[in-house]
């Protein structure tokens, strides 16, 4: 089989209010967007972002459009997927209005970054894939559920899942993992909130490190 990586980073929500409150002069001047264009540029990186359709009082709405042609451009690369309404969406609690909510975040996605960027990947908040928002995301085209690192499950509902292998701010041998690896495809992954300067380091040494072992990045 195929050597292969799925990379995600969770709860993405600082660099995405940055966008909404700054003018850059490009959207990867924006600093996480820098740091993860720059994995990208030089080592092959894909990636995608996991996002809420609101914060507080803010909200993907209120992203300008001003970046869309430079994001739908590297829509082979980055895309944005759907993780839940907000942080405090609790496990456990099916919420009516999901298929509202879902369609609210891709559509937002497609308004700011092109159709191209949403994502059919998913890792909903909290691991949490009730029969309910299942039927939702075939509905709309999801390909496959990322599971938790415990779970046994190849798939919910027909649709695949993949386990969850690494979390780069948990895992203290990112390397020897990655090296010790034989199952496909390895799933990667860390939040926006916890990549400060060490963790970032540890993001871009298991890049290299798969670059160097000829892993194929996924972003669907």
């Amino acid at each position: 089989m195929e050597k292969s990586t799925h990379i995600s980073v969770d709860d993405v929500t600082i660099a995405l209010q940055q966008l909404s409150t700054h003018r850059y002069p490009s959207v990867f001047d924006e600093p996480f967007l820098k740091y993860i264009s720059l994995l990208h540029r030089l080592f092959g990186l894909k990636i995608t972002l996991y996002v809420y359709a609101r914060h507080d009082d803010w909200s993907l709405a209120d992203i300008p459009n001003t970046y869309r042609s430079e994001l739908r451009d590297a829509a082979d690369w980055l895309k944005f997927g759907f993780h839940a309404v907000s942080e405090e969406q609790k496990r456990d609690v099916v919420l009516p209005n999901f298929e509202e909510q879902y369609l609210f975040v891709t559509q937002q996605i497609r308004r700011f970054a092109g159709d191209a960027s949403i994502a059919h990947i998913l890792r909903l908040h909290n691991w949490f894939y009730p029969k309910e928002y299942m039927a939702v995301l075939k509905q709309y085209g999801v390909k496959t559920i990322l599971g938790e690192p415990d779970c046994e499950k190849t798939e919910i509902d027909t649709i695949p899942v993949w386990k969850t292998r690494i979390r780069i701010e948990r895992d203290r041998h990112v390397i020897q993992n990655i090296c010790r690896n034989s199952t496909y495809p390895l799933v990667i992954f860390t939040h926006e909130w916890i990549l400060n300067r060490r963790n970032k380091i540890k993001l871009a040494m298991a890049v290299i490190a798969l670059n160097v072992l000829g892993y194929k990045f996924i972003c669907e």
